[in-house]
């Protein structure tokens, strides 16, 4: 995995303008890394704008390097736009869209321009908490302060896209990583968050410890539908009453 940063790094000095940091963020710098499972997180930040020629170019040396060994999940912003929110990235990678730059589809739209992202609020936070530096300085040298409201709404602004729990394992942690910064103000691993919502919430330790199993072994859940289905309703709405206490 050090090989692959090592190249993703070079590829990343290599092909963005005016280049002033790359940073590791996410599992990795929580020590909540599951090899074949997790992303390598980055962040780059830059003084000028990416061209479209120079996005494909990115984007080809990173399928490159997607997957050998593990997922890769990377935006690149300007300086000056991480101080602002919605952030403007310049570029982003994962494995959702590696698909589309691999086919090396016109129509991608993150090839077009700079776009609005607003899950860019968490990676900053979490960046500036625990985040290491690949190249420049430390992380809190370029990035701003992204107080708990403007965090609750990245965390919080596409909710809905979980009620269906397309992807039950992940999102079962990843309500239970919500509903404990709702409660605790601190990003917490996915272990980490499912030890707290099994303190807070005893009833579903039995979801909680077979959705911790399930992930970082990579099988399917044992749980049943209606028990996956009762602790989705439960942490959507500690959430959403955490919203409406905010308004």
């Amino acid at each position: 995995m050090s090989e692959q940063i090592d190249r993703v790094k070079g590829a990343l000095v290599a092909g963005v303008p005016a280049l002033r940091g790359i940073y590791v963020h996410g599992s990795i710098c929580l020590n909540d890394f599951v090899p074949g499972r997790s992303d390598v997180d980055v962040l780059a930040l830059s003084d000028a704008p990416m061209a479209r020629a120079e996005r494909i170019a990115l984007a080809d040396a990173l399928l490159a390097l997607h997957g050998r060994p593990c997922p890769i999940e990377l935006s690149v912003a300007r300086v000056e736009d991480a101080r602002s929110l919605p952030v403007l990235c310049q570029f982003h990678f994962s494995d959702m869209w590696a698909p589309r730059y691999a086919a090396h589809d016109e129509t991608n739209p993150l090839l077009e321009g700079a776009f609005p992202d607003d899950d860019m609020a968490c990676h900053i936070r979490l960046t500036r908490q625990s985040g290491v530096a690949l190249f420049g300085p430390p992380p809190e040298a370029l990035l701003p302060v992204i107080d708990d409201d403007a965090f609750w709404h990245a965390l919080t602004y596409d909710l809905e896209d979980l009620a269906p729990l397309s992807n039950p394992v992940y999102d079962a942690l990843t309500l239970a990583r919500i509903v404990s910064f709702a409660h605790t103000r601190r990003i917490l691993t996915k272990r980490q968050a499912a030890d707290w919502a099994e303190s807070a919430f005893p009833a579903f330790a039995p979801i909680l410890d077979e959705a911790v199993a399930a992930y970082e072994s990579g099988r399917a859940p044992a749980w049943s539908a209606d028990a996956i289905t009762t602790y989705r309703d439960f942490m959507m709405e500690a959430i959403r009453r955490g919203i409406q206490g905010k308004k």
